[in-house]
């Protein structure tokens, strides 16, 4: 007797986030990952040419493509955090509908903008993707509510010294 499989919803919008993760929203962590394949074909080199000029070269062009390598560990690193706000997004797309301060903090980085766009366009948002892209891709909205409660703790302390 063959028993039927059915994937829940969560295991159904994972697999459709691994694989717009493989297509889509890993586009910066494959530039990374070539730099990387890079360094690595570099540093085999390094270690079986003892030429000195050819050496040198080698070493040269190996500091970038390390620098690659160490970009494309950050992204990969960062996936479980790029799940959990697709997941989390695509949930209050569903039941609360749009509102910009679900996405205004992560509209800076250009990672979460592909995961942004595509959950808009799933929903049919794609108008207000391109307003917000307008409105929030300048500046780091993080650091500047945390300017600004910093400015209030320090203007609400010298109110009270006074």
């Amino acid at each position: 007797m063959v028993k039927a499989v059915f994937l829940s919803k969560n295991q159904n919008l994972f697999l459709k986030f691994i694989w717009y993760f493989i297509t889509v929203f890993f586009l910066y962590g494959y530039i990374c990952l070539g730099g990387a394949i890079l360094s690595l074909i570099t540093l085999i080199k390094l270690l079986s040419v003892i030429n000195g000029l050819i050496k040198y070269v080698s070493f040269v062009l190996l500091l970038p493509m390390g620098y690659a390598f160490f970009r494309f560990i950050l992204i990969l690193s960062s996936t479980k955090y790029k799940w959990r706000f697709y997941r989390l997004s695509y949930y209050r797309l569903k039941t609360r509908g749009f509102s910009e301060k679900y996405f205004k903090y992560e509209m800076y980085e250009p990672c979460m903008r592909l995961i942004i766009k595509n959950l808009l366009n799933e929903f049919g948002f794609q108008s207000q993707y391109v307003e917000m892209k307008d409105k929030y891709i300048k500046v780091n909205y993080r650091v500047e509510d945390a300017k600004n409660r910093l400015l209030e703790s320090v203007m609400h302390d010298s109110l009270i010294e006074t």
